[in-house]
């Protein structure tokens, strides 16, 4: 508390300078308090340390960057060019598949973090106290990629879910030996969301396991599959793990959809648990579950009105994909728009016009003519 006061003046300046927020600041400082209360004794440490010297963010031993690519560059090959006197940086967790960005997956495995290569077998550890780092490549996964890392309690292999593929891999990081799992129902699917074309990519989302009373179940979440599945992990046979609530992988309408049926969400205390909780992406609801009897309830969720209020961005940048758009929502009904009754930020031209610059072949009022000679040019 004591660091804390005699930088509180200053950090207050900076912040509502910088956002002109007063109950945002002081959730800043509730949330930096509790987060130093959570710290671990390691890390206390070595912030004493880092506090004996000022000048310790200024060292070449940790490298940290963030940029909005859009108004630094464009876009990703932009940020190559511009940071093209950067040497011996490797692509690892992210990395440019067939013209298109894809991640890898991330899990946890001890006292470090895993991240591990969307294109490849190739896995970083990364100690969550020392920031020291090790890294592993898994043959098995050459080609697949890794999409996910799972890990069962009190067990040491790690489940690697592939990027492309159906096939699982168990793996034990300190032995090396591999166990793959390529067995799915015939009736699973994979489908690529939103043009809904069977793929091979994406297949998996997650794993959980439970164990209770010497019973032990693993259970397969999809990501763009059609269906949970049940592994028996001796056998390597699947069959289908039927949600108690509904078995749709998209929503029920097509005002709103999902890629996926969700997933389950777990707290570390429900690790090999059998009661945890599930999101049902279709219906856009949380349950509590017991994996084992499928007995469940709906976990009610509750918003405070005035906080989405004053949060709504309005008429914003939101992606690569809209870059500039008002999203239809309680708040800003199509209603709401054609009466110029916009919560948030108001329309404005001139941004609109430069991210309409971003995404605009040229000006001449030929742009369909030019997307169609280059689409023809590739599928003929």
């Amino acid at each position: 508390m004591e660091r804390f006061e005699r930088h509180f003046d200053e950090l207050k300046w900076l912040y509502i300078e910088l956002y002109e927020n007063d109950s945002m600041f002081a959730e800043l400082c509730d949330n930096l308090y509790r987060f130093y209360e959570e710290r671990r004794d390691g890390l206390k440490a070595l912030d004493r340390e880092r506090e004996k010297d000022p000048s310790w963010y200024k060292s070449n031993e940790l490298l940290g960057m963030m940029l909005y690519i859009d108004n630094f560059a464009g876009n990703m090959k932009g940020v190559e060019e511009k940071l093209d006197y950067i040497e011996d940086v490797q692509p690892f967790y992210m990395r440019m598949i067939e013209n298109e960005w894809k991640r890898g997956g991330i899990g946890i495995c001890g006292n470090e973090i895993l991240f591990a290569s969307p294109e490849d077998g190739q896995i970083l550890f990364l100690n969550r106290d020392t920031l020291e780092r090790r890294e592993y490549s898994v043959p098995a996964m050459k080609g697949r990629g890794i999409q996910g890392i799972s890990q069962c309690v009190d067990e040491e292999e790690l489940w690697l879910l592939p990027m492309k593929g159906l096939t699982i891999t168990r793996w034990n990081p300190v032995t090396g030996e591999v166990r793959e799992y390529s067995s799915v129902p015939e009736h699973f699917k994979v489908v690529q969301y939103p043009f809904e074309y069977e793929s091979e990519e994406h297949p998996f989302g997650g794993m959980i396991f439970c164990k209770e009373d010497g019973r032990m179940l693993t259970i397969i979440q999809p990501n763009w599959g059609n269906m949970f599945l049940e592994l028996d992990t001796e056998t390597g046979e699947t069959k289908e793990w039927e949600l108690p609530m509904g078995s749709a992988n998209r929503g029920k309408n097509e005002y709103f959809r999902t890629g996926s049926m969700g997933g389950f969400v777990l707290t570390m205390e429900q690790m090999g648990k059998p009661d945890c909780r599930i999101w049902y992406a279709p219906e856009r609801k949380l349950y509590n579950i017991n994996a084992f009897t499928k007995e469940y309830k709906e976990v009610e969720i509750e918003f405070d009105y005035n906080d989405l209020l004053e949060h709504e961005p309005g008429f914003y940048e939101e992606s690569e994909w809209m870059q500039y758009c008002l999203n239809e929502n309680v708040f800003n009904s199509l209603k709401n728009l054609l009466d110029n009754e916009i919560t948030g930020n108001p329309f404005d031209r001139e941004r609109q016009l430069r991210a309409f610059a971003k995404v605009n072949v040229n000006t001449e009022g030929t742009c369909g003519q030019n997307v169609y000679a280059f689409a023809k040019g590739k599928i003929l």
